[in-house]
């Protein structure tokens, strides 16, 4: 994924990357800054189920109850691929060609917070398998380095030769991408490690 001030813009590319590589995704776990309804509506009517810890502020959207998706659905009644009689599957659907990303994603988001309620320990069991499986060793390398390890001696020489180290090892790392031809995102540690 691309790294941008704003992550949640990323999430969507980087599906359509995973699937034009043959791959299909049936469940992602994502930090809340990607947790945007558009993400969420997109996401899921992709058929990738999206999870995301869900923040004690979060309230219930009335925009994404099954009444209120219908009754935005009848909004386009005029349009020529209206559905008379169309499930919710299709109603929500055609509101996310709709770019009607908040209704789509509430109604998701609104599903999502109804699960997180009925089994809190499976919901957040699911959220922190992303910790162990998907960071791994770029985790590592952004949250610990030589300096947040216990340094052993203290001391102005010992703090530098640890800074010195760690940065020797990531301009390595760097190194070793030029020579094997890779030339972009050198400055950025997430594709360095």
């Amino acid at each position: 994924m691309e790294i941008t001030a704003n992550e949640g813009e990323n999430l969507i590319p980087s599906q359509e990357n995973v699937r034009s590589l043959g791959l299909h995704e049936e469940t992602r776990v994502v930090d809340c800054s990607y947790a945007t309804f558009e993400n969420i509506a997109r996401s899921e009517i992709n058929g990738i189920y999206l999870y995301y810890k869900i923040p004690k502020n979060w309230v219930y959207k009335e925009e994404g109850k099954p009444s209120n998706i219908k009754q935005l659905y009848q909004r386009y009644h005029q349009c020529d691929d209206f559905k008379v009689g169309a499930d919710l599957d299709f109603m929500l659907r055609y509101l996310n060609r709709k770019e009607e990303f908040e209704a789509v994603g509430s109604y998701f988001r609104n599903r999502r917070m109804a699960e997180y309620e009925e089994h809190p320990e499976g919901y957040l069991e699911i959220c922190n398998e992303r910790r162990g499986k998907m960071e791994g060793d770029i985790g590592r390398m952004k949250l610990t380095t030589l300096l947040d390890d216990h340094p052993g001696r203290r001391g102005w020489k010992q703090f530098l030769l640890r800074a010195g180290m760690t940065m020797l090892s990531l301009v390595f790392a760097a190194l070793i991408r030029v020579q094997n031809g890779v030339t972009s995102h050198l400055t950025n540690i997430t594709y360095i490690t």
